[in-house]
């Protein structure tokens, strides 16, 4: 079975972009022309970044260290976005502290999507790789 392209239109700036692929992931494998738009505008200037993405590909996301979040507030914030223990968030808070990244979590684009959102809502760094 190929995997089914679908474009997404993200707006930049706005954590609450990110969150909007938590949505019914069956729109996705609708077929080639299935669509989903999100923009965002601020202030007079509307920012879009297209990208096409090969919905049933494996992505991953990966957390970035910054020197304004506390451990705790990165430990709950990856139990709540990747649904692990608290060891394992320890575990990855810990990589991410001393390594500077860590891959947090595999899965399809859209879930990608939604994870990172759960991270940026305290203003986390994440990248989304395919």
């Amino acid at each position: 079975m190929q995997p089914t392209p679908v474009r997404y239109s993200l707006g930049a700036g706005n954590s609450q972009d990110a969150r909007l692929g938590a949505g019914n992931s069956q729109d996705a494998r609708l077929g080639q022309d299935a669509r989903r738009v999100f923009s965002s505008t601020k202030e007079d200037t509307s920012y879009h970044l297209q990208v096409e993405v090969e919905v049933d590909t494996l992505w991953g996301v990966e957390l970035y260290n910054d020197e304004i979040h506390t451990f705790e507030e990165v430990i709950f914030q990856l139990m709540k976005a990747i649904s692990c223990s608290r060891g394992r968030a320890e575990d990855l808070a810990w990589v991410v502290h001393s390594e500077g990244l860590a891959h947090v979590y595999d899965g399809v684009f859209e879930d990608c999507l939604r994870v990172s959102g759960v991270l940026r809502e305290i203003g986390l760094v994440t990248q989304i790789k395919g």
